[in-house]
């Protein structure tokens, strides 16, 4: 069966306007509470095309979301021969049906009652995918965060170097630039019937292939592509890979210079960084944080990386990264201010975290090799308290107090970078280790909903509100260790004019069934909700049949007893 690849990152809530996301891969099982990561979940079209396939990935995607992970959804690519116009047969990574109309009203555009066209399978296919992570609550996975960000993940000028021919790229021989923004056109068309808020975006190998692909008269993808995703070579020391003429800060302006010439207004995404062989784990444990100190920076998208089980130490110098500035990043509270000039030997970067102060900075490392500390003089403000956190904070490694004068302050540097931030008190971490299974019940609500546990109180005079505004509303209450087995649920809650509740449960968290018929809400009394049959699940919620015109109010649920 032809394959075809697509990456989808799936963010769990909003964010600021141009956040910085940071991230690693490879999980490891005891280090569930460092950092913000990124994963790959692979999955091919057959799989998610067999009855049962979707619950597969969902259960991969919950995973993911609840080990504090950024997960993308890799669908593989396979070449297939096509027919051209002028009778020549290739291969290519064409998507069948790519040049039928995108919608089954035989257009490209839609109005809101139409479908994908089933001829077109490549609509078909990213429709299907975005609903099914839209968070609308039609046709959802469970619990579904939404789909943020959507491209085709082979790219289309790999295998060869530039000059490429206009009519012509390397991964879809005989097919020009006419072919892939038609591809870029028809993703964007169907992802946005789904979810108007998708940015879809492209993988490509080369700035030259971009070049000629803005300057073609007959080819619209400037104003298409929300963002690229362009390859970063492997480089050597910590500082090497990002300043090296190959390494991160040149290729990325290479790339923004093409974009600034030719009109494109695309974000960029490094892909996945690595070291050269042969690199200690020194090296890395300092390349880590410094890739995405020098990304958020130089106005990246997302620098990830993947780190094995082994390199334990670059994961927590990554930690702390995300613990003193990665995660306000990616949350609007922190920016970056400007770099700071610190000599030859050194690098520094001011951010601003909540209206702080925050230097980070390390010394210069283009090799790899081992260097003694040294101090250096940093601008930091006169008569502040600044805390110094290295690379191991997030393992427990106290801050060290520096006082700002008058000429800034010396202050110890190595090739690992130390986090300056003014203000007290100090950050703190919590400790790695594995997520504890919770031996009481616990709740939880949607995303915009406020305190869960109101509705499992025993008072109920308090309420948990929730609901406005979301696409899918529901409360979950949860004891994986010891399964509930019930025959009925007693709740009482506010009114919900001309909307139901029902009752779904669930093994594993992950996928859900209906257990009840859906119930109108008797206001502010007590009511009964039998299930159709006696069921044993450990996790159990309420859902909103439709989304509510105002906030829904519950304010307690009875449940039974936990099974002997």
């Amino acid at each position: 069966m032809q394959r075809h690849a697509l990456f989808l990152l799936l963010s769990a809530a909003a964010v600021a306007a141009d956040p910085y996301f940071g991230g690693v891969g490879a999980l490891l099982p005891d280090d569930a509470t460092l950092g913000r990561q990124v994963v790959a979940v692979p999955v091919r079209q057959e799989v998610w095309e067999q009855p049962g396939g979707p619950a597969q990935v969902d259960r991969a995607v919950s995973a993911s979301l609840a080990a504090g992970q950024r997960p993308y959804l890799l669908f593989h690519a396979a070449p297939r021969r096509t027919r051209l116009t002028d009778g020549r047969e290739v291969q290519t990574t064409e998507p069948a049906g790519l040049a039928m109309p995108v919608f089954a009203n035989g257009q490209d555009r839609s109005g809101d009652g139409d479908r994908p066209n089933p001829a077109n399978q490549w609509a078909m296919l990213v429709h299907a995918l975005v609903e099914r992570y839209d968070g609308d609550g039609l046709a959802d996975a469970p619990g579904s965060p939404r789909v943020a960000w959507l491209a085709w993940a082979a790219a289309p000028d790999s295998g060869a170097t530039p000059p490429f021919r206009r009519d012509a790229l390397p991964g879809w021989p005989g097919s020009g630039f006419d072919r892939l923004a038609r591809l870029v056109f028809v993703t964007r068309q169907a992802a946005r019937h789904a979810d108007p808020d998708v940015r879809c975006g492209l993988r490509l190998d080369h700035p030259e292939a971009l070049r000629l692909a803005l300057q073609d008269p007959a080819v619209t993808l400037g104003w298409q592509l929300d963002f690229l995703d362009v390859p970063v070579p492997a480089g050597v020391g910590s500082d090497g890979l990002l300043f090296d003429p190959t390494g991160l800060v040149p290729t990325i302006d290479r790339w923004r210079d093409v974009l600034d010439r030719e009109g494109g207004t695309a974000r960029l995404l490094a892909r996945t960084l690595r070291l050269a062989p042969g690199a200690t784990a020194t090296t890395l444990r300092a390349a880590v944080p410094k890739s995405q100190v020098v990304a958020a920076a130089t106005r990246l998208w997302a620098a990830p990386w993947a780190l094995a089980a082994a390199e334990r130490p670059a994961r927590i110098a990554y930690a702390t990264w995300a613990g003193v500035l990665g995660d306000s990043l990616a949350s609007g509270a922190a920016t970056f201010d400007e770099e700071q000039p610190v000599g030859a030997v050194a690098r520094c970067y001011r951010f601003r975290r909540a209206a702080a102060d925050l230097l980070v900075a390390w010394l210069y490392d283009p090799a790899g090799e081992p260097q003694e500390p040294r101090l250096v003089r940093l601008p930091l403000q006169r008569e502040t308290t600044y805390y110094a956190y290295r690379w191991d904070a997030a393992a427990g490694a106290a801050p060290q107090r520096i006082e700002g004068g008058r000429d800034g302050a010396l202050v110890e540097l190595t090739v690992d970078p130390v986090y300056l931030l003014a203000g007290d008190p100090p950050l703190s971490w919590p400790e790695p280790g594995p997520a504890a299974v919770a031996s009481t019940t616990a709740a939880l609500a949607t995303a915009a909903a406020g305190n869960a546990g109101l509705a499992l109180d025993g008072d109920p005079a308090t309420a948990w509100w929730g609901g406005a505004g979301e696409r899918q509303t529901w409360w979950q209450w949860s004891r994986p260790d010891a399964p509930l087995t019930l025959e009925q649920i007693r709740l009482k809650a506010a009114p919900l004019p001309g909307g139901q509740v029902q009752v779904e449960a669930s093994l594993d968290g992950v996928v859900w069934r209906a257990v009840s018929d859906p119930q109108a809400v008797a206001g502010y009394t007590w009511q009964r909700i039998a299930l159709r049959r006696r069921v044993t699940a450990g996790y159990w919620r309420l859902l909103l049949t439709k989304p509510p015109a105002a906030e829904a109010g519950l304010y307690e649920v009875e449940l039974g007893e936990p099974r002997p």
